[in-house]
């Protein structure tokens, strides 16, 4: 979904201000001849600009798995459709839909950690002072504020920030989804969109199978734990 959202934004951004935008879904294709770089999944060398600024849009790994259970069962993507040895010869999908939904879960964390090596989420830089990390909890409790902040971070200039601001509203959760985040859409990659859903759907197993796997990542990227996450 924030995959969705930013790129939606910043192709208004690069139409309003006539400016060249690359999409990219890996390191190889990345040059530094354009204005805007939408570079997904974090596979980004940044050695590879020079003189960027950026944002890097994250959310709670715990959340993401969440919301990637639920999208898994019903999305028509290609890859979940295609029948696979390691589930006998079923697709992800359907053998999900054979698992109770604690065993989903189960399943969908033990795939997250494809997804934490490919898209090399130990290894960014959270600290990096060129780039404007957005959590997508903030973005979601005040888009503008947040959105805001990272014009601010690009050196916008006001006329700048209040017009991309404008663009910014144009491709809200509320106005692209119809409905305030949190109100459940079976059916749509834009299902929830609420903020620490883990907390009512992920159990003890959950939780202990994630902290075993990855549970620091949680930490380096931000996410306050306690000791009944």
């Amino acid at each position: 979904m924030g995959t969705i959202w930013m790129t939606k934004l910043f192709r208004k951004i690069a139409s309003l201000y006539q400016l060249s935008l690359q999409i990219s879904n890996n390191n190889g294709d990345i040059h530094n001849g354009s204005d805007i770089l939408i570079a997904n999944h974090s596979q980004l060398s940044l050695h590879q600009l020079e003189n960027y600024v950026g944002s890097h849009l994250i959310r709670d790994p715990r959340d993401a798995i969440v919301s990637g259970y639920f999208y898994h069962l019903w999305t028509n993507e290609a890859w979940a459709q295609e029948p696979q040895e390691i589930y006998g010869g079923q697709s992800y999908q359907q053998h999900l839909k054979g698992l109770t939904q604690e065993d989903g879960l189960v399943a969908e964390i033990e795939r997250f950690r494809t997804y934490i090596r490919d898209y090399r989420l130990m290894e960014w830089d959270y600290q990096n002072p060129r780039i404007y990390e957005v959590k997508y909890e903030s973005l979601i409790a005040d888009e503008q504020q947040v959105f805001e902040k990272m014009f601010r971070h690009f050196g916008f200039h006001e006329t700048a920030i209040r017009k991309c601001l404008k663009l910014a509203k144009t491709v809200s959760f509320a106005n692209v989804a119809k409905r305030d985040p949190g109100q459940t859409k079976t059916g749509s990659h834009l299902r929830s969109g609420r903020p620490n859903q883990w907390v009512d759907v992920l159990n003890d197993q959950h939780r202990e199978l994630i902290k075993s796997l990855w549970g620091d990542l949680i930490i380096r990227m931000g996410y306050e734990v306690n000791n009944d996450w």
